[in-house]
């Protein structure tokens, strides 16, 4: 169901609070930029405050421009997107900017993403080993001394037949399924209990 518009946070002027976890997402991912989120016709538009240097400003002091619009709008979000959602909607918008510096963005994202997904890739394998632990047959070594390093699994066990496993959940997370999801549903395509 999506989101309506009179759900959301209002600031003292009434105007939309966009979701803070993707705000913080988009500042984390471009700290250089003066990103930012606004409420533009039923969608979060992505603006990017014009830099000190930029030309434009010569409009503000000599013309008379309302510095509060001293931004660009790169794209817009859907009003219902959520965190997961957004990286492919950011990129996408990026990637079809006519401007060079722009499109250069987008490979900040796919660098951040990539990121992301090998913390949930080493929490998904820490959930693996610890569920292993407890069942006969799954642990190949204990810790061993030297690197102490984390008890291997089996790769031939039923969860993680050799490499298979690890690329069929790349593959789900880049159709934009989480490594849970991923999991579930290699669990349930090879008939594995939970």
């Amino acid at each position: 169901m999506p989101v309506r518009p009179e759900l959301f946070l209002r600031d003292a002027a009434n105007i939309p609070i966009p979701p803070t976890a993707i705000t913080e997402r988009i500042r984390h991912t471009w700290p250089d930029q003066k990103f930012d989120l606004r409420y533009l016709s039923a969608s979060w538009a992505l603006i990017r405050h014009w830099p000190d240097a930029d030309p434009r400003w010569k409009w503000v002091k000599e013309e008379g421009y309302n510095p509060n619009f001293a931004w660009d709008n790169i794209g817009s979000l859907p009003i219902n997107c959520s965190v997961e959602e957004a990286p492919a909607f950011l990129e996408r918008m990026l990637r079809s900017d006519s401007r060079d510096d722009v499109q250069k963005l987008a490979l900040k994202i796919a660098d951040w993403n990539v990121f992301e997904h090998q913390e949930e890739v080493v929490k998904e394998l820490i959930e693996d080993v610890r569920d292993a632990m407890g069942k006969q047959g799954e642990i190949t070594s204990g810790i061993h001394p030297v690197t102490t390093a984390a008890p291997a699994i089996n790769p031939t066990s039923a969860n993680h037949a050799g490499s298979g496993y690890r690329k069929f959940i790349g593959e789900q997370m880049k159709l934009g399924k989480s490594m849970k999801e991923g999991a579930a549903l290699w669990r349930e395509r090879k008939a594995v209990p939970a």
